[in-house]
């Protein structure tokens, strides 16, 4: 073999082993980047998702109802809203334990969201209550979800870690809002509050029950 052909097969061998070089290291760029992507994403996942139940949590439920409200508002659409609370829930706990509470909070939830619209924005608002906005929705439209959801609940049966039966039942407060109403709104606090009081209602006539009340 002459200088020429040792020279060439060195040069063949460098290109070889450089390019042997570059795909490891692709690999393990491609590697890294999809573990910070993965690790951001879980971030952003425990910044806005409630633990337990996997709703939204209260800020980010509300960071997005915000941004609804005012593309509702800007465009002139119906908005409706529901908060539930669970009926004697401090019974639960205190007959089957909180980690069967914590159960049935999970078993609503995802009742909560199998019966939620791509469109509608369900979050947990705080200890046994969750909200539901639901864009686009009037108050027909709102009021038979609802009803659909209390029902659901009162059919379904949580069996705890020992086996046991837990049946709940749920009070929902609807409130809607035609879009021409909302220019007299300067915050969708307001409509959380007419669902709060519609809540009330439902829970000082009787509880397991779905009452609307509308903007006076």
């Amino acid at each position: 073999m002459n200088l020429s052909e040792t020279a060439c097969n060195i040069i063949v061998v460098t290109l070889a082993l450089v390019i042997l070089l570059a795909a490891v290291a692709y690999y393990f760029i491609n590697r890294l980047l999809q573990k910070v992507k993965e690790a951001h994403e879980k971030l952003l996942a425990q910044a806005t998702i409630d633990d337990l139940t996997q709703l939204y949590n209260r800020r980010s439920f509300f960071r997005r109802f915000h941004q609804e409200f005012e593309r509702a508002k800007r465009y002139q659409r119906p908005l409706s809203c529901l908060i539930l609370d669970i009926d004697n829930f401090k019974e639960v706990n205190d007959t089957f334990g909180h980690l069967a509470g914590d159960q049935v909070l999970q078993e609503i939830a995802h009742i909560l969201k199998t019966q939620c619209r791509q469109s509608d924005l369900a979050g947990r608002y705080g200890g046994e209550e969750m909200i539901v906005l639901l864009p686009e929705t009037e108050d027909a439209g709102a009021l038979a979800i609802a009803e659909r959801i209390r029902e659901m609940i009162a059919d379904h049966e949580t069996i705890d870690g020992k086996g046991q039966p837990i049946r709940v039942t749920v009070s929902i407060g609807v409130t809607y809002v035609a879009g021409t109403e909302l220019a007299n709104l300067d915050s969708p606090d307001r409509i959380v509050q007419y669902a709060d009081d519609a809540l009330l209602a439902a829970k000082k006539t009787g509880r397991n029950r779905t009452i609307l009340q509308r903007p006076s």
